[in-house]
């Protein structure tokens, strides 16, 4: 899955999908169908890439503030 190849090369972790959450629609001519994937961690460790200057985990209570539609996804995933 295209999925967690793009999330070993831009966090240096391995993982597997535990789920698929949601598959959001384009609200506009600017946005593009989404899928979103709650996944775990298997292996790897914390690495940037030429896509990540940084890498970081943080508790659900703790999120840093996110652009939408990022919040609104994670809310989805927590509440489904």
């Amino acid at each position: 899955i295209g999925a967690l190849r793009e999330v070993e090369e831009e966090t240096g972790f391995a993982c597997t999908v535990a789920r698929k959450v949601a598959e959001y629609l384009p609200v506009n001519r600017l946005t593009q169908r989404s899928h979103v994937f709650e996944c775990r961690v298997r292996g790897g460790s914390a690495r940037t890439s030429g896509e990540t200057a940084q890498v970081q985990f943080f508790a659900l209570t703790d999120l840093p503030q996110l652009p939408p539609p990022y919040e609104g996804w994670i809310a989805d995933a927590v509440a489904n």
